[in-house]
């Protein structure tokens, strides 16, 4: 029965831990592929194609990525005890290099790379509306140009909110992940209930990003 109850944690946890890797890698895809979609919507609107088979296309192609990414992540895992009365941990089945090199790949294609793709496409956005707002109005027949109007503070709040949102929910995970790998002794004085309570914190900051999502996005 103790056997029986060990497989099925080590189970659910290879389970669960591959889930929460793929679902999060291919909701920040998503946002990029919307945000591209938006600017495209908005600085070519002529030449956007809105049809369901292309959107189906990038929603495909986000999975995809997110589950090639994942991939090394769900094989290796495996139970493992852990140190300081940790009890059974769920960790992937390499050594510290292995872990550094791949944690580092994940987090330049996974965060820094589709971070900065959606900073650089709002901040055109926001630049666009800017100008457009700006621009001297010409009224129907009038051979004169009418005062420009003045620019909503609530949509440049909004652009910046979604970007500075985008960062604020991951990154401070991925630097606390990547911390120990290139600077290891930094953590090794700071007890270990202290960095359990701050991992909580900063990965509970990434489902924030989902659920304030919505919101900014309609």
């Amino acid at each position: 029965y103790i056997m029986n109850m060990m497989g099925l944690w080590g189970a659910g946890c290879r389970l669960l831990l591959s889930l929460d890797l793929l679902t999060m890698h291919a909701s920040i895809f998503t946002l990029t592929a919307m945000s591209l979609d938006r600017y495209r919507a908005v600085a070519h609107p002529l030449h956007t194609s809105s049809s369901t088979s292309s959107s189906l296309v990038r929603v495909g192609l986000a999975w995809g990525l997110a589950v090639a990414l994942s991939l090394p992540m769900m094989i290796t895992l495996h139970l493992e005890d852990g140190e300081n009365q940790e009890g059974r941990l769920c960790v992937p089945a390499w050594d510290e290099q292995s872990s550094k090199a791949y944690l580092s790949v994940l987090f330049c294609t996974s965060i820094l790379g589709p971070g900065l793709a959606i900073g650089a496409l709002y901040a055109t956005l926001g630049r666009l509306y800017w100008v457009s707002q700006t621009k001297p109005v010409w009224a129907s027949g009038s051979s004169t140009a009418g005062p420009p109007r003045a620019p909503k503070p609530k949509v440049l709040l909004l652009i910046l909110g979604i970007v500075l949102t985008f960062w604020a929910c991951f990154l401070p995970f991925w630097i606390w992940q990547l911390l120990p790998l290139y600077q290891p002794d930094m953590l090794r004085t700071v007890p270990v209930g202290t960095q359990v309570t701050v991992n909580r914190i900063l990965t509970g900051l990434t489902y924030g990003n989902s659920c304030v999502n919505p919101f900014f996005y309609t």
